[in-house]
């Protein structure tokens, strides 16, 4: 079937190009853009060239992962998803043109678009739908395929093998039915989110004539040339026509490169490293195009509460040394070794999300900005762990490999150190820490948390709710694949949970959160410590964003693809390089 899809979808595509059907491409954006905070002119067509943070040969971009959150930005750029979400967590039509909840939001009705070239069959995006989504249920254990089997009934049991479709899912003459284990208000939302959507052809062009990747979303991956993802204007969008011709994404996942790239006009945005960026006052050639930007990522350290020593045990909580590690750490000191890249904000909730938390603990946080050694060693010695004692030797600190996160581990183990909890840091590649997380260790995960949509429920439902760390749905089989790395599985966050994602109104919804915000905190069952506040390198060229909270990094994965352009008079990608060279 994929080859005949993609050879029905190279035909189709190729008459499109060449305006051999009309009414399908959408309307092409208005001729202003938003760069840096001002409106410009933009281009036609054009190049522009992005970053991702992360290397060309990893199995998540050959295998077009589109949930891993390094490729984010290129899931908005090829990918069709059912709903869109906006910053403001408003819902818009995308496949789904228009949709209608069950009674208590038990079920879902969904209208899906007719696809180009497919009139005779309106399940055709539906078939593509549920065909990934099965894909997901029978590969190795994600933060999506556990979320899919917890929230559409049937999908568990399709998991482990038990029947041949997923009993909640149906189509019928273009309507995409959902059958949910529970009651889900935000179940739109979590549609939203990348590596769910539809695409056609899943695989890489591998020569020149291939099929593209992609499907109905704004862009095609036309070709991949060394590191390098060549994107084109994809005649099938269902979204809209990008103005942009073309969009590189360059696979690049050193920060320092990515900005010699910036500098030698390969780049028309780039991350800069937390620790190079106080210097770039002193380039007068980057400084011009920095711009600092609060983000939704929030920064903590996740204990495996399923094991000794952090776990709470029966009779003897584990409370006061999960304390002890948040008392001795100073935030202060991040901020002063880190500069403005670092944001105090000890809570769960990033700052974007400030109305969410509890406003008692925004004027006086369990966890303040200094130092409180004493007060350390007192909660220590009450979870008969004085002085570090009777903890397990040769724990680690582990953590997804990333220079910013290698400065902030040496300076949280050595404020732990102090107050006599010796640790080393232990970097490694995504793949190593799930596999460590599948074995279960008694580390310590040091992580940076991306909402992958625009609600708080985005970094709740993932990472607290206890049946995602049950491999399989069985109670006595634990993983920490599923996004909930802690293994945290507490009646009271599971509860909370449920009920807000059942509850219909949203200033109800809002005091649960705050009320499961503050739960964490009074049992210290993270170490939080702050948000990254990063800078990004953004050339002239690029016009047509609006920079929001959800835009983690200089991919821009949260912008609207078809808008991005080249400000006109700001010359093509080749003038850029000559003109960096010339300097």
């Amino acid at each position: 079937m994929r080859n005949k899809t993609a050879l029905s979808t190279l035909a189709l595509w190729a008459l499109l190009a060449l305006g051999g059907l009309s009414g399908c491409p959408g309307p092409k954006p208005e001729d202003k853009g938003n760069q840096n905070g001002r409106n410009v002119a933009l281009e036609e067509g054009g190049t522009l060239r992005l970053p991702l943070s992360i290397a060309v040969d990893e199995p998540a971009v050959k295998g077009l992962d589109l949930a891993e959150p390094s490729l984010w930005a290129l899931a908005r750029a090829i990918e069709l998803p059912l709903v869109k979400a906006t910053a403001d967590g408003s819902i818009s039509p995308a496949a789904a043109s228009a949709w209608t909840p069950g009674e208590g939001a038990r079920s879902y009705s969904l209208q899906l678009a007719t696809a180009p070239g497919q009139e005779a069959d309106p399940d055709y995006l539906g078939k593509l739908l549920l065909a990934h989504w099965e894909e997901i249920l029978r590969g190795e254990d994600s933060p999506l395929k556990m979320q899919l089997a917890d929230q559409i009934a049937g999908a568990l049991d399709f998991s482990v093998g038990k029947g041949e479709s997923i009993s909640g899912l149906s189509l019928n003459s273009g309507s995409l039915e959902i059958q949910l284990n529970r009651p889900n208000q935000l179940f739109l939302q979590w549609l939203s989110q990348p590596g769910l959507g539809i695409l056609e052809v899943r695989e890489l062009p591998a020569a020149e004539g291939a099929a593209p990747a992609g499907g109905y979303g704004p862009f095609v991956i036309s070709a991949v040339r060394g590191q390098v993802l060549q994107l084109s204007r994809n005649p099938l969008s269902m979204l809209g026509q990008p103005r942009l011709e073309q969009l590189d994404f360059v696979c690049e996942p050193d920060r320092m490169l990515q900005m010699e790239l910036f500098r030698g006009g390969q780049l028309d945005s780039a991350n800069v490293p937390m620790m190079s960026a106080a210097s770039l006052e002193f380039d007068s050639a980057l400084a011009a195009s920095a711009v600092a930007h609060e983000t939704a990522a929030q920064i903590l350290c996740s204990f495996d509460h399923h094991q000794f020593p952090w776990g709470d045990q029966e009779f003897q909580p584990k409370t006061g040394l999960r304390q002890s590690l948040n008392w001795s750490i100073s935030r202060e000191g991040l901020v002063e070794d880190f500069g403005k890249q670092f944001s105090m904000w000890p809570h769960f909730l990033p700052g974007s999300m400030q109305s969410d938390v509890d406003p008692a603990l925004i004027s006086s946080p369990i966890f303040p900005s200094f130092q409180k050694v004493e007060e350390s060693r007192a909660a220590q010695k009450e979870a008969d762990h004085e002085q570090g004692g009777k903890l397990l030797p040769g724990m680690d600190l582990a953590y997804v490999r990333d220079s910013d996160l290698d400065r902030l581990a040496d300076d949280i183990l050595r404020y732990w150190n102090e107050v006599s909890v010796k640790m080393e840091p232990f970097p490694l590649t995504r793949a190593e820490l799930n596999q460590r997380l599948e074995l279960g260790s008694t580390e310590i995960v040091l992580e940076k948390l991306m909402p992958a949509y625009p609600d708080p429920d985005a970094l709740f439902y993932p990472a607290l709710y206890g049946p995602l760390a049950h491999k399989n749905g069985r109670a006595e089989t634990l993983t920490g694949r599923g996004g909930n790395h802690s293994l945290l599985d507490n009646k009271d966050v599971n509860k909370l949970i449920a009920d807000y994602q059942a509850e219909t109104d949203a200033a109800t919804r809002r005091r649960v959160y705050q009320q499961l915000g503050k739960l964490l905190e009074e049992r210290a069952y993270f170490v939080f410590l702050g948000s990254f506040t990063p800078t990004l390198l953004i050339s002239e060229r690029l016009g047509g964003y609006s920079l929001t909270p959800y835009d983690f990094d200089a991919s821009l994965a949260a912008q609207d693809f078809t808008a991005l352009g080249v400000a006109s008079g700001s010359g093509s990608v080749e003038t850029q390089k000559s003109a960096s060279a010339g300097h």
